[in-house]
């Protein structure tokens, strides 16, 4: 799983920073505040920004918080990929996390921690003008898949 920081949506250009909940969308060349979205029992440590690189890592694992690894918005909905990480567990959690902006409602959808990290529904790539998503990965059913014929590639799913 790969954080992506820029998305590109037909002409919306999205952009945020890692371990941060600001989004940005980019036009004309200036970074524009759309949303400062907010995780309540999911802070980062206050602390981080003072922590050496491996440091970084071990304070991140003892704690609760969320990050935005993907953030994809068109004219109907805003796309986000959410990792939760709870305090003690070895494997964070991740979401999808649908907010349509014409309806007002959203939709938040758990990612199933039995798939492999290669497949598809952890590899958001773009928001299309029609609303479709699409996603490039390897259709795996489980994360037990170890080995893969070396002519494999992957397949983008919409």
């Amino acid at each position: 799983m790969v954080e992506n920081n820029f998305g590109r949506n037909g002409e919306w250009l999205t952009f945020h920073e890692s371990l941060n909940h600001d989004l940005y969308t980019i036009e004309n060349g200036k970074l524009d505040l759309s949303y400062a979205m907010d995780f309540p029992n999911y802070k980062l440590p206050k602390k981080l920004h003072e922590l050496s690189g491996m440091e970084v890592i071990e304070e991140l694992q003892r704690s609760n918080y969320a990050s935005i690894i993907n953030y994809l918005e068109n004219h109907d909905y805003i796309f986000l990929n959410v990792l939760l990480n709870n305090e003690g567990e070895r494997i964070p959690e991740v979401y999808y996390w649908i907010i349509s902006k014409n309806l007002q409602e959203e939709v938040i959808i758990k990612i199933d921690g039995g798939i492999s990290a290669e497949s598809y529904l952890f590899n958001t790539q773009y928001l299309s003008n029609d609303n479709k998503l699409y996603c490039l990965g390897y259709i795996w059913e489980n994360k037990d898949v170890e080995s893969f014929e070396e002519n494999l590639n992957p397949s983008v799913v919409a």
